[in-house]
């Protein structure tokens, strides 16, 4: 072979070699900086032993081999980024198995709004004459010895009915606004509440006197004349005759109903509202189970309370 075409060949495998040095110099950080620059002079004429195919060829071998270190040190460093791509879809994975592990935030059952309570009025109570007390009970006929009864509270000009009502009995003849002693019938009209008693103590009628009855006590009626002490409590022991209040069924608890206060002989006498009897029906009183009659006691805040019958 001349000399020319061995130059001519070891230029060829020369620039072969340089290509493949270059291509592989990024992944080859621990290369020396001077080792570029020793190839480079090798073309330079002159400066290399280019007198064999052998030293060409084992120059191409040279770059040869160091074109394998160069696809070796970017297998390595694919092999980093596949690390690389590995670490981020194992944070990825950790991140959504860390959403699938944490419970999610507990919902609130809102809370149900209550309705509010429609305002019940005592429209009867409404400019009726005589009807002037902070607080009423209202007693309405609903038969002829039957009566819901509802306890009112003045707020402004009318009257706001409590949220219960009770069921009354009245007299076994009925209600009547001509009321005469001994006819079995409820007085109408509106009447002042006065002082209680009973043969057990005071159950909460705290703006009224209250009386604890004995065998004594009575409640002159009957025939009695006023100067007899027609219609009010009195006492045996003093010469007195009338219905005995020691009774422990319908006494237990009792209030007076400030029905004929002027004492008039024959238009009736001892009214009183009191606990239910076993006969459930009255001489011409108002009655209430016992439950109900405390509450109705209790819930008189002053002794400006009145008694509508009708």
């Amino acid at each position: 072979m001349s000399s020319a075409r061995r130059w001519t060949g070891g230029i060829v495998a020369a620039i072969a070699g340089i290509t493949l040095v270059m291509g592989a110099a990024p992944a080859q950080a621990h290369e020396k900086p001077g080792a570029l620059t020793a190839r480079v002079t090798d073309l330079q004429p002159g400066a290399a032993d280019l007198s064999s195919d052998a030293g060409g060829a084992g120059n191409d071998g040279s770059g040869n081999g160091n074109s394998g270190n160069g696809d070796g040190s970017e297998s390595e460093a694919a092999g980093k980024d596949s690390t690389g791509a590995g670490s981020e879809s194992a944070q990825v994975g950790s991140a959504k198995a860390g959403l699938g592990a944490s419970d999610p935030a507990p919902t609130q059952t809102p809370k149900k709004t209550q309705p509010k309570k429609k305002t019940l009025y005592c429209s009867y109570l409404d400019g009726r004459k005589g009807v002037k007390a902070q607080q009423v009970i209202e007693v309405r006929q609903t038969s002829t010895s039957r009566a819901d009864v509802y306890l009112c509270s003045r707020k402004g000009d009318r009257y706001v009915r409590d949220n219960t009502s009770y069921t009354g009995h009245l007299g076994y003849n009925g209600v009547t606004s001509k009321k005469r002693e001994g006819d079995g019938k409820t007085p109408a009209g509106v009447f002042w509440m006065r002082g209680g008693f009973g043969t057990s103590k005071n159950p909460g009628l705290d703006h009224q006197k209250w009386t604890t009855v004995t065998k004594d006590h009575v409640w002159v009626d009957g025939k009695a004349s006023k100067a007899q002490g027609y219609n009010t409590m009195q006492r045996r022991s003093k010469g007195y005759r009338g219905e005995a209040l020691h009774q422990t069924g319908p006494y237990k608890y009792a209030q007076v109903i400030g029905y004929n206060e002027e004492r008039t002989p024959g238009k009736g006498s001892a009214i009183f509202l009191h606990k239910h009897t076993a006969s459930g029906t009255t001489a011409g009183c108002v009655s209430l189970s016992e439950k109900s009659l405390v509450k109705t006691l209790k819930w008189q805040k002053s002794a400006d309370v009145q008694m509508v019958i009708h």
